[in-house]
């Protein structure tokens, strides 16, 4: 098993640094080689980091240095750390290896991760341009929880134990959202006043629609207490809000395409 430089040695200066030499010894890592050494533009690098701890019995989130993530305090129970990003190529390299570099994260975790379908599809950038062969991840080399269709919507989540307080769980999750906002059903749209009715906007009420990313994380803010402590003995049970969100959107879907089809049924 291929591991990741131990960060109190620092033995490499990068994470990329780790992954470019590793890559001369394993062939396979040399478009994750590849992938560190291109730095995106500041315009095209779309990338939000949170940290979220479980601590006191409630989940707060927190300002915490990169180069500090995997330093947690005795009181807490679970650190969540949340990199979202809306596509793979122009993902910010300088979070992705600060953290990586700090939690000491195996690039087996990164390969299983970028290693799909949507960098293929990202022109310009695909692995066929950059001389390799198109290869699919088999479930059996699968190494940690991965959700989504790896195309517009996909997480993998990694558990990671810092040397400082094996104690402690850091829940690692590379979010891919490339869907600006989440769909939201307008249930009421009768609610709206007419114009003579509603003659200036302040009588409307705003409806805005979060990122994707944004309500998963507003989701394990509000989570009571028992499920906090459940997910604390059981790290990836905070995967389970965002399986619930992504299930209200193939629900919605569905409930689009059976509306469709009725309408169809309903002409013939």
């Amino acid at each position: 098993m291929d591991k990741a430089p131990e960060n109190h040695e620092a033995v490499y200066t990068s994470y990329a640094d780790f992954v470019i030499q590793l890559s001369k010894r394993r062939p396979q890592y040399k478009f994750l080689s590849q992938f560190f050494s291109h730095r995106p533009t500041s315009s095209e690098n779309k990338t939000t980091l949170w940290i979220i701890d479980s601590e006191h019995g409630g989940l707060e989130e927190k300002n915490v240095q990169l180069g500090l993530v995997h330093s947690v305090s005795s009181s807490v129970k679970t650190r969540l750390v949340l990199i979202e990003y809306s596509k793979s190529w122009t993902i910010d390299r300088s979070i992705l290896d600060r953290i990586c570099l700090s939690l000491n994260v195996p690039p087996y975790f990164l390969w299983q991760h970028f290693d799909h379908d949507e960098l293929w599809s990202e022109i310009g950038h695909n692995r066929v341009g950059l001389g390799h062969q198109i290869r699919r991840i088999s479930a059996s080399q699968q190494i940690s929880l991965e959700i989504g269709d790896f195309g517009a919507r996909h997480a993998s989540f990694l558990i990671v134990r810092p040397s400082s307080n094996p104690a402690v769980s850091i829940v690692l999750m590379l979010i891919r959202d490339d869907q600006e906002e989440v769909t939201e059903v307008f249930s009421k749209p009768y609610d709206v006043l007419s114009p003579r009715s509603a003659p200036s906007m302040e009588n409307i009420p705003e409806q805005k629609a979060a990122s994707f990313v944004k309500t998963y994380k507003q989701s394990l803010l509000n989570m009571d207490e028992s499920s906090i402590l459940s997910a604390d003995n059981n790290p990836l049970k905070y995967a389970i809000p965002f399986i619930d969100i992504q299930l209200q959107d193939i629900i919605h879907d569905l409930e689009q395409i059976r509306y469709c089809i009725k309408q169809l049924n309903d002409r013939l």
